[in-house]
């Protein structure tokens, strides 16, 4: 059922972290992916900080994990938050699909999530540009070394789910934090945004795939397609043949 709101968010995972950092100004992100078991397309990874003084309480309450809202909420949210610059700020990375290879896809996974807070750590310390829009030429590339503009500005890092990141930040991993803080859930809706707007566009180049509807997830629909037409470059093929019993 889709929910318009949710009560049960907060900030108390980004709190406890500024406790255990006391003393320092803290800057604490929620990180959340995006399209980890789709069968095409990359995985989108977005990290987010709130300003909690200046973000609207209104905007707060619609927040929730991003598969409790439609699409169009969704996406409205997302667009009032990149409107709205004082509220926060955000950052996108992605596995690309060469990455999403058996006993990898986790690794590359964190990784990805690394370079997200990389990123907006360089936005936050104004050593990058911010980005304008959730289109793929904003995703950071992990090979493009984004870790060289880390300045410690931020200070601490809230992750859905129970995987801890490879690096030295005060962290909270936490299974079901896209529906418990409002730094992931809007993480989770920045991510899932910018991978639906890309699978509409890789839709345009194969429209025999219907990706505009699935968004690249294994509907019967969508193996359907595969088994008429194929695989496509943009086919994860080591989760497809597992899927269909290859």
């Amino acid at each position: 059922m889709i929910m318009a709101n949710n009560t049960l968010l907060h900030f108390h995972h980004e709190d406890s972290l500024v406790r255990s950092i006391d003393g320092v100004n803290p800057y604490i992100v929620g990180v959340d992916e995006v399209g980890y078991g789709a069968w095409a397309g990359s995985i989108v990874v977005a990290a987010v900080w709130i300003n909690r003084q200046m973000i609207s309480d209104d905007f707060l309450k619609e927040l929730n994990d991003s598969k409790k809202l439609s699409p169009k909420k969704r996406n409205d949210l997302c667009q009032s938050f990149i409107e709205h610059p004082l509220w926060g700020s955000y950052a996108l990375a992605h596995v690309p699909v060469r990455d999403i290879i058996q006993g990898l896809v986790l690794k590359h996974t964190l990784q990805a999530m690394v370079q997200a807070v990389y990123c907006l750590d360089g936005y936050l310390s104004a050593a990058l540009p911010r980005p304008l829009g959730l289109d793929a030429g904003s995703w950071s590339e992990r090979e493009k070394g984004a870790s060289a503009y880390f300045l410690n500005t931020i200070t601490g890092v809230v992750v859905d789910g129970q995987h801890s990141l490879p690096v030295h930040w005060a962290q909270k991993s936490c299974p079901g934090a896209d529906g418990q803080s409002y730094s992931v859930a809007l993480a989770s809706i920045v991510a899932k945004v910018a991978r639906d707007d890309n699978m509409r566009i890789l839709h345009e180049e194969n429209p025999q795939y219907s990706w505009d509807k699935n968004k690249g997830y294994g509907t019967q629909a969508h193996q359907q397609c595969i088994s008429q037409y194929g695989l496509s470059q943009h086919h994860r093929p080591f989760y497809c043949k597992r899927a269909m019993g290859e």
